[in-house]
């Protein structure tokens, strides 16, 4: 399995080397799983539509990006990862920018082993540390995510660490 994860990072930082040597170290991976094939659902206003959309399509990558799915702690993303528990045909989600934070973050490890995901986009939203620690803890184990995008986060050097700890486990 190949491996990408965009991660912003000051420069020099021992996290920075740490990911940047899991990032190397998954690449000698095969290619294999790098190309997905792509067939969008169809554009949902809510949660409500977005779950029935991946209950009754075939659909390929559902695009959540902007709809605020982890404020209040979450409770739209949870329902919405649920949906996707056994699903076989939503391989790529997209939550850039849709507020989930730490407390949110904290759904996603459950549900990533009992989903096919292979890309998950997180850019812009607000884990932190503590939520790239939580994620960390479902890349070790037996999920499927090839491509992570969690740039724009602020995850701190502890984040990264247990990022690249987690992809380093992985191999």
């Amino acid at each position: 399995m190949a491996w990408g994860v965009a991660l912003t990072a000051s420069r020099g930082s021992v996290a920075a080397c740490l990911l940047l040597l899991a990032l190397c170290s998954h690449a000698a991976r095969t290619e294999e799983e790098a190309a997905f094939d792509f067939l969008p659902c169809p554009p949902a206003d809510n949660v409500d539509d977005m779950i029935a959309t991946v209950s009754l399509t075939n659909c390929t990558s559902l695009d959540a990006q902007g709809h605020s799915i982890g404020a209040g702690g979450g409770r739209d993303l949870q329902r919405l990862l649920e949906a996707l528990h056994g699903n076989a045909h939503v391989d790529q989600l997209d939550l850039s920018w849709a507020d989930v934070d730490a407390a949110s973050a904290h759904h996603i490890p459950a549900a990533l082993g009992k989903t096919s995901l292979r890309s998950l986009s997180l850019e812009g939203n607000r884990i932190g540390a503590d939520g790239a620690r939580s994620l960390s803890t479902a890349l070790g184990k037996d999920s499927m995510i090839s491509v992570l995008e969690i740039q724009h986060n602020k995850i701190g050097a502890s984040g990264a660490e247990a990022l690249a700890e987690a992809l380093l486990s992985n191999v």
